[in-house]
């Protein structure tokens, strides 16, 4: 069976911005894990002045900009480079987030 991988960006149930990557590994299930970035929603309101937005727009806004499809699964390379990239305009955004990573069991 694949390995497949799919980016997810939302709200959690504090209101603020995360962002997953998920791969799942369907012949090896204990290689399957979540990276999570969670951004406290003060700064997450950084990212909405940048372009002038809501925060209850700015994942869309996300997802449109960087091609985030939802709950659609790609090749671990293409969803991992997708979630680099998006880290990436975090850090260059000036925008503070908590990175865990949490291997399913």
């Amino acid at each position: 069976m694949p390995i497949v991988a799919t980016v997810i960006i939302g709200f959690n149930e504090e209101g603020d911005l995360m962002l997953e990557y998920e791969i799942v590994n369907y012949d090896h299930p204990l290689e399957s894990h979540i990276k999570n970035v969670v951004v406290d929603k003060q700064e997450a309101y950084i990212l909405t002045k940048e372009v002038n937005i809501s925060l209850t727009q700015l994942p869309a806004y996300i997802a449109k900009k960087y091609g985030v499809q939802p709950f659609c699964q790609s090749a671990p390379s293409e969803a991992i480079a997708l979630f680099k990239e998006i880290l990436g305009h975090f850090a260059s955004s000036g925008v503070k987030y908590e990175y865990r990573i949490k291997y399913k069991q």
